[in-house]
């Protein structure tokens, strides 16, 4: 039998959206996205703060009685009170998941929680299993993860899967390529390279996801549009998935343009568009060139940066492919 995986879709609309200027919704708005959001097969929706407010615990209360067929998911400090007033608004979920945070970074640390490196692990440990006694899955955040040392997160991540948490989200910039070096990082600290590996070990590009999915699964009605495919350095020589991109997007059924100097940088590359500028420069205008080769009418990348580095005010659109993909998922 093949081993395949399942894609989870953890939609933050109700909370993360809402913080958007003019985007605040009432009650009724707010039970309405969250059955749209069920209508659409995502799988976990993140109905809200509950201890910030009483609207919030009024609308995650009310959409853990409605919403049946995905999981209801309520956001927590790794306090007892939030996670206490968490499970009060979930209780009647058909499938309650409680999702505690708590920053990690030095500044955080030392400005805002004036907290050891010791009291931050413990004060986690003890939020998930707390959590864990109320219901089975539970989700941690580290806060500000990026700007964490990288010993210090790792030891912190492993902290939380040994308490139990089902699900790990990691806000780190460099994403893949980066926490894939985090055991050589970590190799000579005592202890750490281990705890890297258990992290390292959940991490996968969506490529590495889709690879694994049976395809026809998604309703899917590719646009008519030739896309010319620019892949990043770090799919191409970090993670090794160099064509991944293209051989998924053709499975999807999208034609695909020819570009030439496939294996060049686009001249972003972390701060090097900004202490190499004038090469940067030179490298981006020859990648627009082989991109627009064969004429397509958009380009794709599996990159912010290089999104970002590539986009022209009147040129052909950049997106990322992800992006792509779901704007053109049939609702």
């Amino acid at each position: 039998m093949t081993d395949t995986r399942r894609i989870r879709i953890f939609d933050t609309t109700l909370r993360d959206g809402e913080q958007s200027p003019g985007a605040s919704m009432n009650l009724i708005e707010k039970t309405e996205i969250a059955q749209a959001l069920v209508d659409l097969g995502v799988d976990i929706i993140e109905a809200g703060f509950p201890i910030a407010s009483p609207g919030d615990f009024q609308s995650v209360s009310e959409i853990a009685k409605t919403v049946r067929g995905s999981t209801v998911c309520g956001l927590a400090r790794c306090s007892d009170k939030d996670i206490d007033r968490a499970w009060e608004a979930l209780k009647q979920a058909e499938q309650p998941r409680i999702h505690v945070f708590l920053a990690t970074s030095a500044i955080h640390r030392e400005h805002k929680l004036k907290m050891a490196k010791e009291e931050i692990i413990k004060s986690a440990v003890g939020a998930i299993r707390l959590a864990r006694e109320l219901v089975d899955d539970v989700e941690f955040s580290p806060e500000d993860a990026s700007r964490t040392e990288l010993s210090y997160l790792a030891e912190v991540v492993a902290a939380a899967i040994e308490a139990g948490a089902e699900a790990l989200v990691v806000t780190a910039s460099g994403c893949g390529a980066h926490l894939h070096d985090y055991p050589k990082l970590l190799a000579d600290e005592p202890g750490y390279s281990r705890k890297a590996q258990q992290l390292v070990d959940k991490v996968r590009d969506p490529l590495q996801i889709l690879a694994q999915e049976p395809l026809d699964r998604l309703r899917l009605r590719p646009r008519a549009a030739r896309l010319a495919v620019h892949t990043p350095c770090t799919l191409q020589h970090a993670l090794k998935l160099n064509g991944a991109a293209e051989k998924t997007l053709s499975e999807l059924g999208y034609q695909l343009s020819a570009v030439n100097e496939g294996h060049l940088c686009c001249g972003s590359a972390g701060t090097y568009s900004i202490l190499q500028a004038d090469l940067s420069q030179q490298l981006r205008l020859r990648k627009l060139l082989a991109l627009k080769t064969d004429h397509p009418d958009l380009i794709v990348s599996a990159n912010i940066g290089c999104i970002m580095h590539l986009a022209e005010t009147d040129g052909i659109p950049v997106q990322h492919w992800l992006s792509v993909v779901a704007e053109d998922l049939e609702h």
